[in-house]
């Protein structure tokens, strides 16, 4: 992709991907072998979970644990039996779960093992209704069933539908069904978290082409900045993006459903609680975009590929898959003989230089919630009659995020 500039991937050109070899590595001393195997483990992983019923009567537990796809078994579990060793005392965690190729398959999946580390780990839970039957067992059994060290959660991710599409805002501290000890540990999960990400994952805010984009904007916007969601596991964090992004920070899409409706929620879930907003709890909206469908990225085959259609899209041009099913946007702009924008011809980009634009990165933002304007923990519960903003492109140039980048 030289001769393409925009498409080189930015994970790339910070860190060139390059083959090493240490021959001497098994002469070295047995203790430094382990500390090594362990080094190369102290990496951060946002691994997304999912909660369901238990399927039968009377099973052992009463929620099933569902991870998509294997890619969060770590690479060591299978190199040798000194690696898969330091592996299994690093992820500490051993948990039962079933493995699938996608959330949305329904094919049994054999029963596999989720190694997790609470101290470097992120995990996204969903749960399914009931949520005392599956969050609060869930996390009662990490923290004193699957946890040799007793400690759970520390590390957490949620969406709105996480927070929204379940019964957990409507769930009672007093409900009977909930026993004392899972009911403690609870309360001791929401009250030692470490770190929590409220997410948002968009399918709009890179190219928008007006109200073509299903935002509420006649303007056209190439958001090269905007960082792309993979479905890998592993990342790197650097405390401020490098890219120069300022342009690109005064637009940014935050997504369909107006984020505060998710601080508003977790904020009146401490409430009911009695746990007290935490100054020692770090905070971050994290924010990417997704391709969907059959495009979304496990590689970095998979990640050019679909840079290089995207890069079609912007230019009129046609792609490789554009044969696919046409989606009902797609469908509705052929009824009415309305053409889908081209970007580049718009006098704003007709002339870009593309040797000089900023590089696309795969991964996520973290911004602090001042960007969202809540400036402390105390301010999650948004004021009563306060009016929910969908689809909004807001200027963040006053709050540089974060950049979380994949292993492809």
């Amino acid at each position: 992709m030289s001769h393409q500039p925009q498409l080189q991937i930015y994970n790339y050109i910070r860190a060139p991907h390059t083959e090493i070899s240490f021959h001497p590595f098994p002469s070295l001393p047995t203790e430094l072998r382990l500390q090594i195997w362990r080094y190369s483990m102290q990496r951060p992983r946002l691994i997304r979970v999912r909660l369901l019923p238990a399927e039968a009567q009377g099973a052992t537990e009463k929620y099933r644990v569902v991870i998509n796809g294997r890619s969060v078994l770590s690479k060591l579990l299978h190199v040798n039996h000194e690696s898969r060793e330091a592996a299994l005392e690093f992820y500490r965690v051993h948990i039962p779960c079933e493995f699938r190729v996608d959330s949305n398959t329904t094919t049994p999946m054999p029963r596999g093992t989720f190694y997790f580390n609470p101290e470097y780990d992120i995990l996204g839970i969903g749960a399914r209704f009931p949520v005392r039957n599956t969050l609060l067992e869930f996390l009662h059994h990490l923290k004193h069933i699957h946890d040799p060290r007793r400690v759970g959660l520390l590390n957490l991710a949620m969406d709105i539908n996480d927070l929204n599409a379940n019964d957990l805002h409507t769930l009672d501290p007093t409900d009977g069904n909930i026993s004392p000890p899972v009911r403690q540990s609870f309360t001791e999960t929401l009250m030692q978290l470490r770190e929590v990400f409220f997410v948002e994952v968009a399918r709009a805010g890179r190219q928008i082409v007006g109200w073509h984009s299903g935002l509420l904007t006649s303007d056209t916007i190439f958001n090269r900045s905007f960082p792309i969601m993979a479905t890998s596991t592993t990342f790197d964090r650097l405390p401020k993006d490098p890219r120069e992004i300022s342009d690109d920070l005064k637009h940014v899409f935050v997504g369909t459903f107006d984020p505060r409706d998710m601080f508003d929620r977790w904020g009146r879930l401490l409430r009911r609680w009695s746990v007290p907003p935490s100054f020692h709890v770090t905070y971050r909206f994290l924010l990417a975009f997704t391709p969907t469908g059959t495009d979304k990225v496990h590689n970095r085959e998979g990640a050019e590929r679909w840079l290089r259609k995207e890069d079609c899209i912007w230019k009129g041009e046609p792609y490789e898959d554009e044969d696919q099913p046409i989606t009902p946007l797609g469908q509705i702009l052929r009824q009415k003989k309305l053409k889908w924008p081209v970007g580049a011809k718009h006098e704003k980009y007709r002339n870009e230089d593309l040797e000089n634009a900023v590089k696309p990165a795969f991964g996520f933002w973290l911004f602090p919630l001042e960007a969202l304007g809540i400036p402390s923990p105390a301010a999650f519960i948004q004021p009563e009659g306060y009016q929910s903003k969908a689809k909004q492109l807001l200027d963040l140039t006053g709050h540089w995020p974060e950049l979380a980048l994949f292993s492809l």
